[in-house]
């Protein structure tokens, strides 16, 4: 499905904000609300107008992740297409919505490079916490009962 949709000129949603520890999401046609919802900040909020519905998915920092026109593709297997609404020009979040659209590739290669980093720095952590928790208790266990032997290994000289 396209990304554009033309129901994307009518229904917006607008800019959430936060209300303690919680995101408030409203929906607007034609500049009147709607619908509204509050959700705890790892909550959806699913905004409903004549049948339509409107998904809202926060960041765990409050700033909206993304947002979505879900329609029902297939009743019985509880199915739906989701068309993105393209943010607002000039926020943070209409540059990577742009690269996506543009260059789904190198989209798409942004995100497996960052997911290689994090598991790169988690196995890097990981073994850092490992070597300095056997090097503070390796030197404290006594490993002289154990009978090493004593292997000759002689190279060969090319």
């Amino acid at each position: 499905m396209s990304p554009w949709h033309p129901l994307t000129s009518v229904i917006e949603p607008h800019r959430a904000g936060t209300d303690g520890s919680a995101n408030i999401a409203r929906l607007l046609v034609d500049g009147e609300q709607v619908d509204g919802q509050s959700e705890w900040r790892i909550d959806d909020a699913k905004l409903t107008h004549d049948g339509l519905v409107v998904g809202v998915t926060w960041w765990w920092t409050g700033r909206v992740l993304r947002c979505e026109l879900v329609e029902q593709r297939d009743v019985d297997e509880d199915k739906s297409d989701k068309t993105s609404f393209e943010p607002p020009a000039g926020t943070r979040a209409h540059r990577p919505w742009t690269m996506q659209q543009e260059r789904p590739g190198l989209y798409a290669s942004r995100h497996v490079a960052i997911e290689a980093g994090q598991v790169l720095v988690l196995v890097l952590g990981i073994g850092a916490l490992l070597s300095a928790l056997l090097a503070t208790l390796l030197p404290r266990i006594d490993l002289s009962w154990i009978p090493f032997p004593d292997i000759a290994i002689s190279m060969p000289s090319w």
